[in-house]
């Protein structure tokens, strides 16, 4: 029998070929049996090279191939004298190993295969490379005496269109099973999709069993990923399609792992690897089969060692496909549904985008096959932004050939996202317990029709940075308060260049309106805090311009280019003009903010934004009118919460510039909330009746971008009571309030306890920031007996303290301060409370106030 590891001298050649790695080649094979080359022992006595199988992994493949030894003597042969090595085009060479036991003697007339397998760096060109047929002669220098080789193109089979696979042992991973327990794995395709807001990557393989006996997935084999910074993440197998395979089959398994970041990158690898043992603890070359290390940083696991024993390499197997691309749904079996999404429609409404996107299953094999239950939603490219999608139609189970069934999903995009930037995730409701949904195709949505004026919108235009693509998206005008107003245009700037480009510095982009013959001259500025885009990355320039309130603009040129600007002078020079773009005025810019969310699209800024309140606060004569909008982070990291500006406008005309609670220096984490409350002081006698609130993120000064327009509308009136009252983001209650005489510094007093109870439904910050309550005791006729000065703050803001949950006590009121005091102790009196902002306050609720 010949066993795996060979004999003393093999061993020594083995050692000697892996350390001086050259060695020499034979002749040319002669031609063989069936006009097959072959490498002669005598004429007729032959090797053949069989057939021959490449795993390409990431840094190292695997070559799988066998040999026959054709014995036409009349006398046995010992394979043991023979061995084979891979060689490539420049003669070093690659020891190959036997995977199986075979008897080495072959019989007179007889044909004996053996099967080999041999690591080979990814560097070489496998279809270059050939098999070395020799002889052992311990006399010789190497030990070997070449016979001749054999090309490897001859033989060499495809894995797949891809190629991308990797073979394993599971006795590497079970010891209990047998020596050919071979398995390939191959990979289909992977996804970057959205899940529990985080990035999770997902892995399509097919495990095929080559061995000889049924198998199941060792629990030790164990799935990691590698990023470009070689940042390790242990995944898991979300779904496997069968618990036993059978010999010859293939299983479908899904990895899954979050890995974070963005959904914009494929330098992934795919290891496989089980945990090391102290036996196995000695040091292996980085790289090789094999190897030991350690997770890196992000695998939540960083203490635990690792025996990597393969590795694919991901890249180019992440296809988002464009609507119109039909795409081969990843199954076990030869035939499968193709997939498609077949065409995209947009509507634009006050709420927003309204999308319906068509997803058609078609059977073109010739065979019935099931439809699988499916799911979809919509995710932003680079944020962690997810829309789920309905679709609510009735599809058949199974597909007879040539049968289709289409699904509509639906949604409503927030107004500010461009509908290019966002992918169509189709998952599969997997048959399990509890069910799981992995992805099986991502669309590239088509870019909306977002009007305006375009550029060289296919070679693009060159400007001192690098080839951009211009868009002027939305222009608009802002008033003010004072004798100007605001003309603002979005100006969307592309990346075409296959490299990083960096845009121009702040200070030295500059733009303008021209307006007729007139030029108004202007500020260009870039809300992206890094000036650097990637290829076919866009970001938004804004470019306004102060013209007279009473100046009739409906139609302008907006210009954009870079300079050197001298603060000094107010002027500029060195500058180059990178395109004039003709712009016509309109409110469709503005967002319909009532009942509505929208979002900010800016790289760095990303996030959504809603109207959650808004109120009328009393400060002497004067109403103070406040509006709360609600920011979510939705880039994959912490950023600053965006500063908002704007101003009230009535339906007379008046305008007035908003006050913000500005937080713009803290920072928010990830999908956090943050409350910013915009306000303004009307004048003595003036309502809010019919007021518009236009608002935006701040730019500069009072020039606002992303324009929100909503209409206040009024509160609720108070109640006679204070339970469950919502102050969002928070609840109070207020009740069981008493009043008892009492005795203080010798002379009769008075006491005012209550209970009082507060809930938050949400961590937001800037919720209570100058916000509190307050309190005042009115007798019956409604005559203040006291309002105390203390304002309660929600949280605890310095050193003052909020309310305690819980039994509370306003501060003691002497007799000596009580006017009226007979109305107090005769009839009913009651306690009110105020919510408090800014120094203005709104009554949000009275109490009977009953003596103790």
């Amino acid at each position: 029998m010949i066993k795996r590891m060979g004999r003393k001298g093999l061993l020594l050649a083995l050692a000697l070929a892996t350390l001086i790695g050259v060695l020499w080649t034979g002749g040319a094979g002669n031609t063989a049996l069936a006009g097959k080359p072959g490498v002669f022992l005598n004429g007729s006595t032959y090797f053949l090279l069989d057939k021959a199988v490449y795993y390409a992994g990431s840094d190292t493949g695997s070559l799988h191939f066998s040999i026959q030894l054709v014995n036409g003597s009349s006398s046995a042969v010992d394979f043991n004298n023979y061995g084979v090595r891979v060689t490539n085009a420049a003669g070093s060479s690659y020891s190959a190993t036997l995977t199986e036991q075979t008897s080495a003697r072959v019989q007179p007339g007889a044909t004996q295969t053996y099967s080999y397998t041999a690591d080979i760096p990814s560097s070489e060109t496998i279809d270059k490379m050939s098999i070395t047929f020799f002889a052992w002669n311990m006399n010789a220098a190497s030990y070997m005496d070449d016979l001749g080789s054999l090309a490897l193109s001859e033989v060499l089979q495809p894995v797949s269109a891809g190629g991308k696979a990797a073979r394993l042992n599971l006795k590497d991973f079970d010891s209990t099973l047998s020596d050919d327990t071979y398995v390939s794995i191959q990979l289909s395709r992977s996804y970057k999709a959205l899940a529990n807001g985080t990035w999770s990557l997902y892995t399509d393989v097919l495990l095929k069993n080559e061995g000889s006996a049924s198998i199941k997935v060792p629990a030790s084999l164990l799935f990691r990923y590698k990023d470009e910074n070689d940042v390790s993440y242990m995944a898991s197998a979300a779904y496997t399609s069968d618990q036993t395979i059978l010999p010859g089959r293939q299983a479908l398994i899904v990895v899954q792992a979050s890995v974070g970041g963005s959904g914009d990158t494929d330098r992934y690898k795919l290891d496989f690897v089980k945990t090391a043992t102290a036996a196995a603890a000695s040091p292996s070359p980085s790289g090789a089969a094999g190897a030991t290390g350690q997770t890196s940083a992000g695998s939540g696991s960083s203490n635990t060692d690792y025996i990597l024993l393969g590795s694919i390499d991901l890249q180019g197997s992440m296809i988002r496909a464009n609507v119109g691309d039909p795409v081969l749904y990843s199954s076990k079996d030869a035939d499968a549904l193709t997939m498609e999404t077949d065409s995209v429609t947009y509507q634009t409404k006050s709420d927003g985008v309204h999308i319906d996107a068509a997803f058609v299953f078609t059977n073109n094999s010739k065979s019935v096959l099931p439809v699988p239950g499916i799911a979809g939603s919509f995710q932003l490219g680079q944020s962690t932004y997810l829309l789920p999608a309905a679709e609510s139609a009735t599809h058949p189970a199974f597909l007879s050939p040539g049968e289709s069934t289409t699904y509509h999903f639906t949604a409503t995009y927030p107004q500010g996202i461009d509908p290019g930037s966002v992918q169509l995730v189709v998952m599969e409701k997997r048959a399990t317990t509890p069910v799981v949904n992995t992805p099986i195709q991502i669309t590239k949505l088509p870019a909306g029709n977002a009007g305006g004026t375009v550029v060289d919108p296919a070679s693009g235009i060159a400007t001192s940075v690098g080839k951009l693509g211009l868009a002027a998206r939305n222009s608009y005008r802002l008033s003010t308060d004072g004798t100007d107003d605001v003309i603002m245009t979005e100006i969307q700037v592309t990346n075409l260049e296959s490299h990083l480009v960096a845009l121009p510095a702040a200070a030295s982009l500059y733009g303008g309106h021209s307006i007729g013959d007139f030029d108004a001259g202007g500020k260009a500025i870039r809300l992206q805090t890094s000036p650097y885009l990637n290829p076919g990355q866009s970001t938004i320039l804004y470019v306004y311009t102060n013209v007279p309130f009473n100046t009739t603009v409906d139609q302008a040129i907006v210009y954009l280019g870079d300079g050197t600007y001298n603060s000094a002078s107010s002027s500029w020079s060195a500058k180059t003009e990178w395109a004039e773009l003709p712009v016509t005025l309109g409110t469709t810019a503005f967002g319909q903010a009532n009942g509505n969310e929208w979002f900010i699209a800016d790289a760095g800024r990303q996030s959504t934004g809603k109207v959650v309140d808004s109120q009328v606060y009393d400060t002497g004569t004067q109403k103070l009118v406040a509006v709360r909008v609600l920011q979510t982070n939705k880039e994959v990291r912490s950023a600053s919460i965006i500063p908002y500006t704007g101003y009230a406008a009535t339906a007379d005309g008046s305008v007035f510039a908003l006050s913000a609670t500005d937080d713009s220096t803290v920072k928010s984490c990830r999908d956090c909330g943050a409350l910013t409350t915009l306000w303004t002081k009307l004048p003595s006698g003036m309502t809010p009746d019919q007021m518009q609130f236009m608002f935006g993120q701040k730019i500069d000064g009072q020039a606002f971008a992303s324009p929100q327009q909503y209409l206040y509308l009024p509160a609720a009136a108070p109640t006679y009571s204070v339970s469950n009252v919502q102050l969002y983001p928070y609840t109070i209650s207020v009740n069981n309030a008493k009043i008892a005489s009492t005795v203080a510094n010798n002379k009769q007093a008075f006491t005012i306890t209550f209970d009082y109870n507060q809930s938050k439904s949400a961590d937001i910050a800037g919720a209570a920031k100058n916000r509190g309550l307050q309190f005042e005791l009115v007798d019956v006729t409604g005559k203040s007996i006291n309002k105390w000065d203390t304002v309660y703050p929600l949280e605890k803001t310095g050193s003052v303290n909020p309310l305690t949950i819980g039994s509370n006590t306003l501060t003691t009121m002497q007799t000596i301060e009580i006017s009226d005091l007979n109305n107090l102790l005769q009839y009913s009196r009651y306690l009110k409370v105020y919510e408090s902002f800014e120094g203005a306050t709104r009554l949000i609720g009275t109490l009977d106030l009953s003596f103790n």
